[in-house]
């Protein structure tokens, strides 16, 4: 609640002492262009009630009060149309303040992220039944620790084949990627894709050649093709933004090296029915306006030869020898088998996944794979947070953005 309001001298911003003893500072043309009065306010999606160019540069505040409860005013020489008050609630007033306190406790409050000890923990488990099947308080569960620890593993999917599309659409409809709706992991002695062997692989993230790279990816174990006997074929997964705070700790400048000197990432596949051709520049690591880090791209096996400024190349592998090297200590990573009938669900915006090579010894390693949007999934997930009355958890979840 709003104990009292008075504008500047200059009439350039008004400031607002609450009951709490909070006080707040708000510039004058913050305020008008986010007038909530009848006929400023949006009440359709996209909507835009007035031109903004129409009104003033140089907005003076003239006169601010509360003429009824949870409602302030502010009057300004000028304005368009004529006669015009903004009108605020003092509840979004407080809740939008941009004070230097406000701004921090956001970025805190945002930016936290639970790295769970592989050495303390195992991968959390759902059922399959559970989740298809059971009350849409399941799915939101689900979704809570996808969104805490950045991956977790259904159990007993079953086998029949696209399964795992039916799992992910319980979300929001699977993208069609490089590799298609479905895309199928298996050593058929392909010369052109390196997973489709029984080699093992680096650390990566799918598809960092998109602009937007793949958000959540389903990995199915396919029964009776996921066979025992075979040996090695281990999944690896380490969490990509504890990796990248630890380059920060230990090294300020190589984490800003990542963060400024770009690298390029491209696939070509013509000889496919759709030819495919994507290449993009961009950097590993990247960070907003509060310097947090919000997204990461990582992905050896589809890197290009770095084109930059010649005093950035040493320092550019220095930073990214530095980041590799974390990434392989053991004691971040989860190592583990996967079960016929396992999903491993991740977020590939924020988890790096691998494999060790593996042996066939007359069995077969067989997987099949979709993906989903990131946003599309965070949004399934605090709508059904809401919906159900449910705590909400509003982190970061690696799509370029601290809110």
């Amino acid at each position: 609640m709003i104990l009292s309001a008075v504008e500047s001298c200059d009439g350039k911003e008004v400031e607002i002492k609450w009951e709490d003893g909070h006080f707040s500072r708000f510039h004058t043309i913050w305020l008008r262009y986010n007038c909530q009065c009848g006929t400023c306010h949006r009440k359709l999606i996209n909507e835009l009630t007035i031109d903004r160019t129409k009104i003033p540069k140089d907005l003076i505040a003239t006169a601010c009060y509360i003429k009824e409860p949870g409602r302030f005013y502010i009057e300004i020489k000028d304005d368009v149309p004529v006669d015009h008050k903004t009108e605020l609630s003092s509840a979004w007033l407080r809740e939008h303040c941009y004070c230097d306190a406000c701004l921090q406790h956001t970025v805190e409050v945002t930016s936290s992220l639970t790295f769970p000890d592989p050495s303390q923990h195992s991968i959390t488990t759902f059922e399959y039944k559970d989740v298809a099947e059971g009350p849409a308080l399941n799915v939101f569960r689900w979704l809570d620790n996808l969104i805490l620890n950045g991956f977790n593993l259904v159990k007993n999917v079953p086998r029949e084949h696209g399964t795992v599309v039916k799992l992910a659409e319980i979300v929001c409809p699977v993208l069609y990627q490089t590799y298609g709706k479905l895309f199928e992991v298996f050593d058929d002695g392909s010369i052109s894709v390196f997973s489709n062997t029984n080699k093992g692989l680096h650390y990566h993230m799918d598809q960092p050649q998109y602009e937007s790279a793949p958000g959540v990816q389903f990995l199915h174990a396919m029964k009776p093709r996921f066979d025992e006997c075979v040996s090695g074929g281990e999944s690896l997964i380490v969490d990509m933004f504890q990796c990248a705070e630890i380059l920060r700790k230990e090294s300020e400048e190589n984490f800003r090296v990542l963060c400024t000197v770009p690298t390029v990432w491209k696939t070509v596949d013509v000889k496919m029915e759709t030819p495919k051709y994507f290449q993009i520049r961009k950097t590993i690591l990247e960070t907003d306006y509060d310097n947090q880090l919000v997204a990461i791209h990582w992905n050896p096996g589809t890197e290009e030869a770095i084109q930059v400024r010649h005093d950035d190349v040493t320092p550019f592998y220095t930073a990214y020898r530095h980041f590799w090297k974390i990434l392989h200590r053991e004691d971040l990573r989860f190592k583990f088998r996967l079960q016929p009938g396992d999903c491993l669900v991740f977020n590939n915006r924020r988890v790096a996944h691998t494999r060790t090579g593996f042996e066939h010894n007359g069995g077969e390693r067989f997987l099949q794979g979709a993906y989903i949007n990131l946003d599309e999934m965070r949004s399934k997930y605090i709508s059904l947070g809401l919906t159900l009355g449910e705590k909400v958890r509003f982190t970061k979840i690696g799509n370029r953005s601290c809110i």
